[in-house]
């Protein structure tokens, strides 16, 4: 309490106006400010708060300024989840999404959720503990593509960065790791999926395309964050991405924009536009 209570404080003053410019001053506090959060969170984690819901997180994430980011997409996420949703988090990163789905989904909804970096899923792992989440979420070490197999995995392996991908990234370093496809992964969990969350650096399409029997039949509400310029990389674009979704029969909707498109797309019965079998 008095961890989180403290954290509070410090970013009030870390973004009042004025003292935000003093980066310098701020890097230099930020080891031993942590290592005091930790020493007075004694295990219990530090909490935050995101679209009006109390997560508890590692005391080393304590410096991020969680309540300002990536608001409007925690927010639309929150609205969607209903009691029993079954709710897929690809891209789980530490685990603030599937923390969320599995605390809205309560108390028998359910949450599968695909970390493939060691480091990420520890944490996630320890933050689905400390939010007494652990039962109800399902942890996968792959990654979900097209079709099933194995691919390389690119990396930061001094930190447990959110940028990992399996589109290259400059300087990174490189894991092989396994390939699943949502549609196989649905089959053998026996798990339909109401809502999933898709955030994965630029392989958006291929996780897409690896769930198109999961989407036609099921219809699930779909959260996807695209990544214009990695797409780019793999020979694609936003558009071709929202295309392919319209002729399955989904209207999507822009919900925020940074360096990223994050957007939300559900089922759209008889959409303008779309093939006769959306009317079906």
């Amino acid at each position: 309490m008095i961890a989180s209570t403290i954290r509070v404080v410090a970013q009030k003053i870390r973004h009042t106006p004025g003292l935000r410019s003093c980066t310098s001053v701020w890097n230099l506090m930020r080891l031993p400010y942590a290592r005091v959060l930790r020493t007075l969170a004694r295990g219990q984690g530090i909490s935050v708060r995101l679209a009006g819901h109390s997560l508890k997180l590692d005391p080393c994430f304590a410096t991020q300024n969680w309540e300002a980011t990536e608001t409007e997409c925690y927010r639309a996420f929150v609205a969607e989840l209903r009691s029993g949703d079954v709710v897929y988090d690809v891209g789980a990163h530490l685990g603030t999404y599937a923390i969320l789905a599995a605390q809205c989904s309560a108390p028998s909804g359910r949450v599968v959720a695909y970390e493939p970096m060691d480091g990420s899923r520890e944490f996630l792992n320890l933050h689905l503990r400390l939010n007494g989440a652990g039962k109800r979420v399902i942890v996968r070490s792959f990654c979900c593509g097209s079709e099933p197999g194995m691919a390389c995995l690119y990396h930061d392996a001094t930190r447990a960065a959110g940028n990992s991908s399996l589109v290259p990234l400059s300087g990174s370093e490189q894991t092989n790791v396994k390939l699943v496809t949502l549609d196989s992964e649905v089959n053998e969990l026996g798990l339909v999926p109401s809502v999933i969350k898709i955030d994965v650096e630029g392989w958006e399409w291929e996780v897409l395309k690896g769930a198109r029997e999961t989407l036609e039949r099921h219809r699930p509400c779909l959260f996807l964050s695209l990544h214009p310029p990695a797409l780019m990389q793999l020979g694609a674009s936003a558009h071709a991405v929202l295309s392919w979704l319209e002729g399955l029969c989904y209207r999507w909707q822009i919900i925020a924009h940074d360096h990223e498109v994050h957007m939300l797309a559900r089922w759209k019965e008889g959409q303008k536009g779309s093939s006769p079998e959306c009317a079906s």
